[in-house]
């Protein structure tokens, strides 16, 4: 026999209302009845607040997938600035260099041209 707040099983209960005698009384069996809804409503409340728990946990990972993203994307920005400086720099280092080629050009003509005029005083 069950007492009053016993868990009972669903199929024993779906047999209980079809069988009422087996119980002592119509109190009886609307606790058991009422002992059944609390357990599932708080397994309903349970598996709420896991969900809940669960979509807070998402949120978070979300907004720290955002903020790594963002970071990302400025560290990105900032990388392609520092490429661009480079290549300006690199610019004027390859015009510095050709002007520097011809003046050591111009000078070794110079000095072909003096050391052309040397021999020709000798």
């Amino acid at each position: 026999t069950y007492e009053a707040g016993d868990v009972v099983p669903p199929q024993l209960l779906q047999d209980a209302l079809l069988h009422e005698d087996n119980y002592e009384s119509d109190d009886v069996l609307i606790c058991r009845l009422g002992g059944l809804m609390c357990q599932e409503m708080d397994r309903g409340v349970a598996s709420r607040q896991r969900m809940q728990l669960q979509h807070r946990e998402m949120d978070a990972a979300l907004e720290a997938a955002a903020s790594n993203h963002a970071t990302m994307l400025q560290r990105t920005r900032e990388l392609l600035q520092e490429v661009e400086r480079l290549r300006d720099e690199n610019g004027t280092l390859q015009l510095e260099n050709t002007k520097l080629l011809l003046e050591n050009k111009e000078l070794k003509d110079d000095v072909l041209v003096l050391e052309t005029a040397e021999e020709g005083e000798l």
